[in-house]
This record gives structure tokens, C-alpha cells and sequence, in this order.
């Protein structure tokens, strides 16, 4: 009987195993991460390699280089450039499930007939293994620091978007000068968060909008932040305006390109990421998370990512989704 054994973390991913692991002929196995686990000859290994930073891929694939059991990796984004390199490296399959694409019961045979077909590369041959990730969509110039952002050109920045829901008694019974109070109060307060990480308030429209800030793609020090707004939101809501009640709202972050103009002359600007923010903002969020893009969550540590929750794909993109403690408020 085979064995197959998969590293992965990912429900979808395990989903897509589900016809190995009801087959007679193969001893199926899942495991979070491959700890104590010794493969013999007649184990195939699948480790899911989605997410991975360059040097964690690498780490992986230089592990499992001139073992003696087939092995093979799964791309879930299909984010490895150069994936017939991937064969030189002792590699026997790679599987990218980005379609809902569903394993076969004969592919498991077919892999190990290539393993016994093809020697795989002797341990110790590299000592850095060259895997290149490409990036989901090819990405303008960085916006590294403001002084550097000029209107009229196109940037890559990391893209907030906040909108407060106004409790029903405000939004249906208050009058438009209070609304408009509470309304300068949020985006005041958003203000004074925002400020020690660079941001700036961009496109904004009653209760909410969009916030930008410098990135090079890879500093994830606006997460730190956008899960402050979120796990103090009791105490934010008590010490800024006049709310009156808890604070909820709608909270993303995604790394994206974009024209940049400066605040009151963006309502020309074309960019597909601007419009998947807002579509993701209106269509997909809920209150009382914090919603990563797949195009942030690959730059968090391990210990980071085991605190958000795969949400599927909204618009081509996947979204994983961190929860509050104190719920949503609404």
C-alpha cells in the first residue's frame, strides 16, 4: 500500500486530497508541519509550500533534496516562477490548486513511477536553492517614503480600507449635524492612529475610505497597527468624540498599484486595485475582523499567519481573516 503524506495547514488544500484519503490502496496522512516524521521509500510527501517567504521555500526544498522517498510540492496561488527548475531540485510533482482543482487516485502511482524513473539530486549539491516566487501581478515602482511620491505617477503602496458602521439609533434617527460630528471624530481618530506609521486619510466618504502608506512590500509594520485599531476598539471608542457607543467597522489591508494623486483630485484615477479594496470592503467584510489580501499575508511570520483564518477567494484573491476579541459590536 502507498502512503502519502501531507504538510499543510490549509482546509482546501486537504479537501482537495479527499479521493487519496478514501482510497483502498493508499494510507493517507495530514500533518500541520513535518516534525518527527521519518519517510521511508514508500511515502510520498506533499508539503504545501503556499505563502512560503523565498527563504523558508528554499529551507523546505533543501530538506527534502536526495531523501529516498518521492516528494512534491503544492502551490496553491502558483506563485513559484520557474516551476520546471523545480524537477532539477529531486522534485517528483507539483500541483497547483488555485482552480479547485481535485486529486486523482492514479496520480499518486504516476509519481512514484517518475521517482523510480529519475534520480533525484544527492543532498548537498546546492547550497542555496534558487526558487524564485513572482508576485501576483507585476508591481510598480514602491512608494519607499512620501518626499518620493509625486502626483501623477503610479505607485505600489500598502492600502487600507476603514469604514464605521454607525450604530441603527444613528444612522436613523440622528440629526445630519451630529452624524457629520461623529463623522469628522472618526476620521480624526483614524488620523492620530495612522500617524506614527506614516499613513495618510486618501479617498474618504462619510464614515470610511481608503489610507495609504509607503511600502517596499515586504514591512508589515501597518498590521501592527491595524490590529491595535482592532483589539483596542473599546478604549478607542471611550476616549475619542462623541460615539457614545462602541466603535464597529469594517477593517483590510492589501499591498496594491495605483496612480497617486494628492486628496480631492483622485476622482479620476483608474486602478484595479482601488477597485477591489472598495468591492472587497462593501461586498465581503464584516465587523469586528481584521481581512488580509494575499498580496500582505505572504510577508507575515509563521506565528503571525496561525492567527488568520483562510476566507477563500474574493475577485481573484485570497483572504484570510483575523478575529477580535470583543466580537463585532454591531
Amino acid at each position: 500500500m502507498k502512503k502519502v503524506l501531507l504538510i499543510s495547514k490549509n482546509k482546501r488544500v486537504i479537501e482537495a486530497f479527499s479521493a487519496i484519503k478514501k482510497s483502498p490502496s493508499c494510507a493517507f496522512e495530514v500533518r500541520s508541519r513535518k516534525t518527527g516524521v521519518k519517510c521511508s521509500a514508500d511515502t510520498l510527501c506533499y508539503i504545501d509550500v503556499s505563502g512560503m517567504q523565498p527563504d523558508e521555500l528554499e529551507r523546505n526544498i533543501a530538506e527534502h533534496m536526495g531523501k529516498i522517498h518521492p516528494w512534491g510540492l503544492i502551490d496553491y496561488e502558483g506563485s513559484i516562477e520557474d516551476v520546471g527548475s523545480l524537477f532539477h531540485l529531486g522534485v517528483c510533482d507539483y500541483i497547483n490548486l488555485k482552480d479547485g482543482k481535485k486529486l486523482k487516485v492514479r496520480r499518486i502511482q504516476q509519481v512514484f513511477d517518475f521517482h523510480s524513473n529519475h534520480s533525484s539530486l544527492s543532498a548537498g549539491t546546492m547550497k542555496k536553492v534558487p526558487v524564485r516566487i513572482k508576485p501576483s501581478k507585476p508591481l510598480a515602482e514602491y512608494a519607499l517614503s512620501w518626499s518620493k511620491v509625486k502626483s501623477g505617477k503610479t505607485y505600489t503602496f500598502c492600502i487600507m480600507y476603514i469604514e464605521m458602521l454607525p450604530s441603527t439609533e444613528v444612522s436613523g434617527k440622528s440629526g445630519a449635524a451630529y452624524k457629520e460630528q461623529m463623522q469628522t471624530a472618526f476620521q480624526n481618530m483614524i488620523s492620530q492612529q495612522i500617524g506614527p506609521y506614516n499613513g495618510k486619510v486618501w479617498m474618504w466618504n462619510d464614515w470610511g475610505g481608503l489610507v495609504l502608506f509607503p511600502s517596499d512590500g515586504k514591512n508589515c509594520d501597518t498590521l501592527i497597527m491595524a490590529m491595535r485599531l482592532l483589539i483596542n476598539r473599546v478604549p478607542l471608542s471611550m476616549e475619542n468624540g462623541p460615539f457614545n457607543s462602541i466603535l464597529s467597522f469594517r477593517l483590510a489591508l492589501h499591498i496594491g498599484t495605483t496612480g497617486y494623486k494628492v486628496r480631492g483630485q483622485t476622482g479620476t484615477i483608474v486602478s484595479d486595485d482601488i477597485n477591489f479594496i472598495f468591492h472587497l470592503g462593501k461586498n465581503k467584510l464584516e465587523p469586528g475582523h481584521l481581512y488580509l489580501t494575499d498580496s500582505f499575508f505572504p510577508h507575515l511570520s509563521e506565528n503571525m499567519r496561525l492567527l488568520f483564518k483562510d476566507q477563500g477567494v474574493f475577485e481573484e484573491h485570497r483572504v484570510y481573516r483575523m478575529t477580535s476579541p470583543y466580537g463585532s459590536g454591531t
